[in-house]
């Protein structure tokens, strides 16, 4: 849940403020049976009729997205799970760290309904005070005509202000949305995979900036694809010269 709403937190941040770039990083297969496929360099495992294929695909913020691919050629159904897969990240080829789950897409999209229901709450409490902001104004107003002074117009700052901040609201609904969308529709998902059938989908593991490798561990089954990855690491020079 803890990598769930940290995932989230990154686009809430894209929205509502600002941040420091985060290292853009690339990844790539380590090993001799390594293939390229529309730019993305991919190695793949096969054992007992099951064969997995594994390619880094992007960098999502704070997250790290691989491309999963599973085939049964097997005579038996089996299920593919996220929830049994972990990676290792090692900042030297000795030093690794613990064996860490990657991100439950089911626990990612418990805590984007929950993170959807809390915004729908404060856009509805931000229109209601809003409001009332509003008539008050539109009080005012009307008071210092009456005693002859000149209005200071409050009623329609009331409305601008009350119009931008439910902007903001918006936005931020809008982004749980589709970020929910993505857990929904592309992340790899608890899946039966039957004889003859296939599965593809993105699997998130959070970044480490301080990784030379990393190794993923594609359970299926009762079987684990363990796969190397090469890290590389690019920073923003820029931002680190400007605070000199």
């Amino acid at each position: 849940m803890r990598q769930a709403l940290g995932l989230f937190l990154g686009v809430i941040v894209g929205v509502s403020g600002c941040a420091a770039p985060l290292p853009v990083v690339r990844l790539q297969p380590h090993g001799p049976d390594v293939i390229w496929v529309s730019g993305r360099a991919l190695a793949s495992r096969a054992r007992d009729g099951v064969r997995t294929a594994v390619a880094f695909d992007h960098q999502e913020g704070n997250a790290i997205v691989f491309r999963v691919e599973v085939q049964n050629d097997a005579e038996a159904q089996f299920d593919v799970d996220p929830k049994d897969m972990r990676f290792t990240a090692c900042v030297a080829e000795k030093i690794c760290g613990a064996r860490t789950a990657v991100t439950d897409p089911e626990q990612a999209l418990i805590a984007l309904d929950q993170a959807h229901a809390q915004a729908e709450a404060d856009r509805a409490n931000n229109l209601v005070a809003g409001t009332a902001l509003v008539l008050l104004s539109a009080a005012a107003d009307t008071a210092a005509a009456v005693k002859g002074h000149r209005p200071r117009d409050l009623t329609t700052q009331a409305v601008v202000a009350t119009e931008i901040s439910d902007q903001q609201h918006a936005a931020t609904v809008d982004s749980i949305i589709s970020e929910r969308d993505k857990w929904a529709v592309v992340a790899l998902r608890r899946t039966t995979l039957f004889p003859g059938q296939s599965l593809a989908g993105f699997v998130y593991v959070p970044l480490v900036t301080d990784a030379r490798y990393l190794w993923l561990d594609v359970a299926v089954g009762k079987r684990d694809f363990w796969f190397a990855f090469d890290q590389a690491v690019f920073r923003d020079h820029r931002v680190a010269s400007s605070t000199r």
